[in-house]
């Protein structure tokens, strides 16, 4: 079992009166010690908070929660929340590390450009998607961004997890997603990620579920 500390949290409740005393948000939270951690990079529903439509069109009274999202910046302010995500950074015991990303919403770009910023995260080494719905997967394109990048092309693709079902749909909306075969199961999830971090230092692919790669 592998043990994490919690860096960040980007979007969660905790008392807005320590943010309006000027207590930065991921000191409110808690730092890790520079060993495995997972960094919450959302923890907002499919639209997002704040809601566009709250702040356009705002009811009468207005949406607490909405109109406080824009009363300090988005990285201290627990009412600014991007679609769900998480990212596990997990140092191994030769002291390299691996980043597994869970889900790739609507809102990746925003969170790339905040917290792997932040975090200086260099990559995304594979993928987890819970589901096939917009807030956990059209983010997908914006992965050519994180993943290992060779001016000549001759890295391997990004393994992505996920189910059959999953599979199916996002590969009939993303062209450019490949079916290596069937998806692993959750039970042989773990074994297959060390055998793939291993295959990766070895020069060797053939993870299964999907695999990400750049239109020729």
């Amino acid at each position: 079992m592998l043990c994490y500390d919690w860096l960040a949290v980007g979007g969660m409740e905790t008392d807005v009166n320590a943010f309006q005393n000027g207590i930065g948000f991921e000191e409110f939270v808690g730092s890790g010690n520079g060993g495995s951690s997972l960094i919450l990079l959302g923890t907002g529903c499919s639209s997002a908070v704040p809601n566009a439509r709250c702040l356009i069109n705002p009811t009468d009274p207005p949406c607490q929660v909405c109109s406080l999202s824009l009363s300090v910046p988005p990285e201290k302010n627990p009412n600014y929340r991007c679609n769900t995500s998480l990212l596990i950074d997990h140092l191994d015991g030769n002291g390299i590390h691996y980043y597994i990303l869970i889900d790739v919403g609507k809102t990746f770009r925003e969170q790339v450009l905040r917290w792997f910023t932040h975090h200086k995260i260099p990559r995304v080494d594979s993928i987890i998607l819970t589901h096939e719905h917009a807030d956990a997967v059209l983010g997908l394109d914006d992965i050519r961004a994180v993943q290992p990048h060779s001016p000549t092309n001759d890295i391997e693709p990004t393994p992505v997890y996920l189910t059959q079902y999953a599979m199916d749909r996002s590969s009939r909306r993303d062209r450019w997603l490949q079916c290596v075969r069937q998806p692993c199961s959750v039970e042989d999830l773990s074994a297959q990620q060390t055998s793939s971090m291993q295959r990766r230092k070895s020069g060797r692919h053939d993870q299964g579920g999907m695999q990400m790669v750049e239109n020729q």
